[in-house]
């Protein structure tokens, strides 16, 4: 009774295991990352974007926040907490304070 419907069904079909590996190539290389990313920033002090629930602190938090940036969402807000600097910042293991106030790395 409706050929374009069941014409459009049918190409849903078939492009379906294409947007499937599409999918999967996102999802890898997001979690490629999301893995350097929680390397490498997982002590970034929390702000107005980085918090509790949006962080690098393992990997799924932060490939929850990659796709956070992937989507433009609060993007300024993520981009104004990880480029605090001294004193604001967290001191992590790798830096100390010296008795003038100085950051030592």
């Amino acid at each position: 009774k409706f050929p374009a419907l069941f014409l459009m069904i049918q190409a849903l079909k078939q492009s379906f295991t294409s947007v499937l590996a599409a999918v999967k190539l996102v999802t890898i290389y997001i979690f490629i990352f999301a893995v350097i990313g929680s390397q490498l920033f997982a002590g970034v002090k929390h702000g107005r974007a980085i918090t509790n629930l949006t962080n690098m602190h393992d990997v799924g938090m932060s490939m929850f926040l990659l796709f956070q940036v992937g989507f433009n969402q609060n993007m300024q807000d993520i981009i104004w907490d990880v480029s605090v600097e001294f004193p604001a910042c967290t001191i992590c293991k790798d830096c100390y304070v010296d008795p003038s106030g100085e950051l030592q790395d």
